[in-house]
């Protein structure tokens, strides 16, 4: 009998997150060191709350904010409450929520939701690869 494949078994267990208090400038710093396009926002206590992506910054930060008080924090500009999936959801039920929700990645967490790793469409589809062997 063949093993579900899971969640866990594909995605990505590095984690780069920030916290509610992060400025924006702190933000893009983190989304251009790491080339991701959105990280999973913190609780004090580790638990994803929210995402802040590119288009977030974009869309809700005035051109000529700076960090002089007036820039938002992660925590007015995520998108919250956070779409995460558990480690051990099935990579078709991830599938299913990433298309319902039109997303590219998903923040993956414990049962305590805490963030383990991220998962995105690409890892999701590298279950339909097989070697040349396999096929032959």
């Amino acid at each position: 009998m063949k093993r579900v494949r899971t969640v866990d078994d594909v995605m990505n267990h590095s984690v780069v997150s920030v916290g509610l208090d992060a400025t924006v400038r702190e933000i893009v710093r983190v989304l251009r060191r790491w080339e991701v396009s959105a990280v999973p926002v913190l609780s004090a206590e580790g638990r994803g709350v929210g995402v802040v992506s590119e288009a977030d910054v974009l869309r809700k930060v005035p051109g000529d904010a700076h960090d002089d008080g007036r820039a938002p924090t992660a925590s007015r500009l995520m998108t919250a409450p956070a779409v995460t999936v558990l480690r051990g959801a099935t990579i078709a039920g991830a599938a299913r929520l990433m298309g319902r929700g039109r997303l590219k990645r998903l923040p993956v967490v414990d049962e305590e939701g805490r963030p383990v790793g991220v998962v995105s469409r690409g890892d999701l589809l590298k279950v339909h690869l097989r070697s040349d062997a396999e096929l032959a």
